[in-house]
């Protein structure tokens, strides 16, 4: 392995007491030639999304959305343009707000008149991440739950009251849906929720909630296996020092093939994150997966999967 500082104290401003530590920690990984992801961790000085934030056009940005004046712009683009990729027609009453919100570079007109989309996986990152929970304050009105034996994060009563809080306007946006491949209400192709839509309430409601925690939406998971370097996301992580790191991979209204697919991908993430405890949360819409539910394997179960 090569890493290359290449003006690395004229990029970051780095101190000699911070370009020491990188040596100190290079000579420990020649030493050792092995460095552990919770050694790594324990070194990184910043996260590279939030150096970014510091450039003046993100600040600007961020200082324009967070606007009191900016709050009904804000409304249209978590509900039509949050969990949405694709261009997005928008009607003339509300032609204005997607055009500030273009200005700002938030979004970029689509390729047909009257269309706009979101401008770029970051641009929507830095939008969930520090904007929306700042706007949208909605949180459960009662105390966090914790485990009373270990003092630990109650991961399922959390999801119970955080859903309880869920914008159901937001989630019956008609722009964030998909075709359902599973019957509902006893028809096939049914319109329903995408898995982004609730990542996003999740997000947004866990962030005002759990303020002692770290929320981080679409956690990037590197890994090499058959010689091969995969790249995977993990929905949401919620960690803290000193308490275990819980991870969750969400679905919305799948399969019993997708579901097996998504518990055996769980325990990958369990195993090369590392998580404490792993989460698969399924939203559906479809009855049979509660009269008929499509649970992990005993063995899955034993692993430490949680669903």
């Amino acid at each position: 392995t090569v890493i290359l500082f290449d003006e690395f104290d004229m990029l970051y401003n780095a101190t000699d007491d911070v370009l020491a530590s990188c040596l100190m920690t290079l000579r420990g990984i020649k030493a050792r030639l092995h460095l552990s992801y919770n050694s790594w961790q324990r070194f990184a000085t910043f996260l590279l999304g939030n150096a970014i934030l510091e450039y003046p056009t993100f600040m600007r940005m961020k200082d324009a959305l967070l606007n009191e004046n900016s709050v009904d712009a804000m409304k249209q683009f978590r509900s039509d343009f949050l969990a949405n990729f694709d261009p997005i027609f928008v009607a003339g009453n509300k032609r204005n707000l997607a055009l500030f919100l273009t200005a700002e570079g938030v979004l970029v007109p689509g390729d047909n008149d009257g269309t706009f989309k979101i401008s770029s996986p970051l641009v929507r990152w830095m939008v969930l991440q520090q904007i929306i929970p700042h706007v949208f304050l909605t949180s459960p009105k009662v105390d966090v739950p914790y485990h009373p034996s270990t003092g630990t994060l109650d991961i399922f009563e959390v999801l119970k009251q955080v859903i309880r809080v869920f914008d159901r306007e937001t989630i019956k946006s008609r722009n964030s849906f998909k075709l359902a491949r599973v019957l509902v209400s006893n028809v096939n192709n049914q319109k329903v929720p995408r898995e982004s839509v609730y990542d996003a309430e999740l997000y947004q409601i866990m962030s005002n909630w759990l303020g002692r925690f770290t929320i981080t939406g679409q956690w990037h998971l590197k890994y090499r296996a058959s010689e091969h370097i995969n790249n995977k996301y993990v929905d949401i992580v919620i960690s803290q020092l000193n308490h275990p790191t819980i991870a969750l991979e969400l679905l919305a209204t799948a399969t019993k093939k997708e579901l097996k697919e998504h518990y055996e991908r769980a325990l990958l993430y369990d195993k090369k994150l590392p998580a404490d405890e792993t989460w698969v949360v399924h939203f559906t819409c479809c009855k049979d997966a509660i009269s008929e539910p499509d649970w992990p394997t005993e063995s899955q179960l034993q692993k430490g999967l949680r669903v």
